[in-house]
């Protein structure tokens, strides 16, 4: 009951200040029209037949529930809203989070696209089915999850290399391996015969997906620097953030790897699949859109798989001087020269404030677990001013991702 009392507060809390801001500062900001900004605006055409030409690009699932379910555009956001919840809460008690990891979660910035008609939502509910899955060693969850997966987001070209790699390093067996991961590929065969199918009963035809992506800029190509994303400023730090994140993953699971080497133990292959997963979603989104990582945040963030990391992070057993902080602190600092941090002194304050707000992350690995404790608190604090913020950006028609 802890769970879900900690998860109804929440709720209540941050519903209470939206209607606060609606009813006193934006007033009718969430009016129904709000809700269809960008991504949404596609899937609400899809979901009313409107599914040809570059729309092809967005995956069907999502739009066909919407249609299935009669649900207005504030109904989907609502019946949104609970799949999420009931998603995360399921996911606290398989994994046991304590209150702070709770309310961390809960709090980053980017969950806000569990409360919009975006198919965030239900990616999160097939992916946790996965990430259950692999910590049960139930394979008929995690093959359900992942052709749901795949049937609602252009996602198989990260989520099923991941889960390979993952059958490759967590089963001891040749035998296992090459039976899941053959499993696997005839799950995402199916999964995207379906996509093709639905795409053909609208058009008459089912167009090459990554003709369809070349078409939105999304093709093999060196990054540029410095590194950007739409709109500038804030969303240029908060897809940096989404980057830098998985940067971190990947150095997070190396180390693990050297570590399960020298001590003979086995990863969890939750841990493994999700750190894959923001891995390749990091490269794919640099090596694919030349420099510009737009939505990224949202590819990271709004997704089960932070969960599992930040989870696996935060029980990590590390405790790091204020000395390796402070060298943290400057490595992340001059990483981010990769976004033209240095074209001005306005620009480098606020990349600088940036990196103090990442170093949070080291400092609640801290020797002095009091010290843990309060910085894990402000953390939460600070992503839940920021969380508000998205939201208010989103229905004021200010791009998030």
């Amino acid at each position: 009951m802890k769970s879900i009392s900690i998860i109804g507060i929440y709720s209540i809390f941050f519903s209470s200040l939206v209607f606060i801001l609606n009813s006193y500062i934006f007033p009718g900001f969430l009016s129904e029209g709000h809700f269809l900004n960008w991504d949404a605006q596609h899937y609400y055409s899809i979901k009313n037949g409107n599914y040809s030409d570059f729309r092809t690009a967005f995956f069907p699932f999502f739009p066909l529930i919407w249609k299935f379910t009669g649900f207005s555009i504030l109904g989907i956001t609502l019946f949104n809203s609970l799949i999420y919840l009931f998603s995360f809460y399921w996911l606290t008690k398989v994994f046991n989070f304590t209150t702070l990891q709770i309310l961390l979660f809960l709090t980053i910035p980017s969950v806000i696209f569990y409360y919009l008609p975006y198919t965030e939502a239900f990616f999160f509910l097939f992916s946790s089915l996965i990430l259950v899955g692999l910590k049960k060693k139930n394979y008929s969850l995690i093959y359900l999850g992942l052709f749901f997966c795949v049937v609602t987001r252009p996602s198989f070209t990260v989520l099923a290399p991941a889960l390979f790699i993952t059958f490759w390093m967590t089963l001891d067996s040749l035998k296992e391996r090459i039976k899941h991961c053959f499993s696997a590929s005839i799950v995402v065969s199916l999964g995207i015969l379906s996509v093709l199918t639905v795409q053909y009963f609208y058009n008459h035809s089912a167009e090459n997906y990554f003709s369809i992506q070349k078409g939105w800029g999304n093709f093999l190509q060196l990054p540029h620097l410095p590194l950007t994303s739409w709109a500038g400023g804030f969303i240029v730090r908060l897809d940096g953030v989404a980057f830098l994140f998985a940067v971190l993953t990947g150095l997070l699971l190396l180390v693990s790897i050297q570590q399960m080497k020298k001590q003979k133990y086995t990863l969890s292959p939750e841990f493994v699949f999700s750190a894959l997963y923001i891995v390749g979603i990091g490269l794919l989104v640099l090596l694919f859109r030349g420099g510009s990582l737009f939505s990224l945040n949202r590819f990271v963030f709004a997704t089960p798989f932070v969960l599992i990391v930040l989870y696996y992070w935060l029980e990590y057993k590390i405790n790091l001087t204020p000395k390796q902080i402070m060298l943290i602190g400057i490595g992340i600092l001059l990483f981010w020269l990769l976004f033209g941090s240095y074209v001005h002194i306005q620009v480098l304050l606020k990349f600088l404030l940036l990196t103090l707000y990442m170093v949070l992350l080291f400092i609640i690995k801290h020797h002095n677990q009091s010290i843990q404790r309060y910085w894990l608190i402000g953390l939460i604090a600070i992503n839940g001013v920021f969380q508000l913020l998205l939201f208010v950006r989103f229905l004021t028609n200010s791009w998030v991702g």
